[in-house]
Formats: C-alpha cells, structure tokens, sequence
C-alpha cells in the first residue's frame, strides 16, 4: 500500500477587538459555530467557495464572449473553428 500524503495544517492565533470581537463572539453564543476556531474554519470554506464561484464566472464569460465572436462568421463550421481556436488561445493567456 503506498504512503498516506501528509495534509497541510496551520496553527493560527488571532486577537480580535472591538466590533469584531463582539461579532464573532454573538456567532458562538448565538449556538451558530461551537468554538470560534469553528467559525474561523467556515469563513475559509465560503472564502474558498467564493473564489471557486469567480473563477467559474470568469471563464463562462470567456466561453460567452467567444461564442458571441464567433457566431458573428458567416459559415457556421468557421465559426465553430474559430470559437475552439480563440477559446484556446484565451485559455491559454488565462493560465499564463
């Protein structure tokens, strides 16, 4: 059986004061999180989502864009070409 991959874990300390404290403190209390490390741990998950989310927006605005460019040829199989060779190239800047 091959070896277990180590997952990376992070120790954090964080001093909250005022407005943010009593936030944070009303979301225990509330019974919404059981420990603040909870609710710390919830906030990276939906950080982590939302990143996921604008990712996911940002090339389905690419693939809309390009298609709107594309269907502007006048024989559908150019535009069919064109469509997967400007996604490519878009893609291709994207991850650069």
């Amino acid at each position: 059986m091959g070896k277990l991959k180590k997952v990376a874990e992070t120790r954090l300390s964080v001093r909250l004061k005022g407005i943010l404290a009593e936030h944070a403190n009303l979301q225990i209390e509330n019974s919404l999180y059981e420990s603040h490390s909870e609710y710390i741990r919830d906030l990276v998950r939906k950080d982590m989502l939302n990143n996921l989310t604008k990712e996911s927006q940002s090339f389905n605005n690419m693939v809309a864009e390009t298609a709107y460019e594309s269907i502007q040829k006048d024989s559908y199989f150019e535009a069919g070409d064109d469509f997967w060779n400007k996604m490519s190239e878009r893609n291709k800047k994207r991850k650069a």
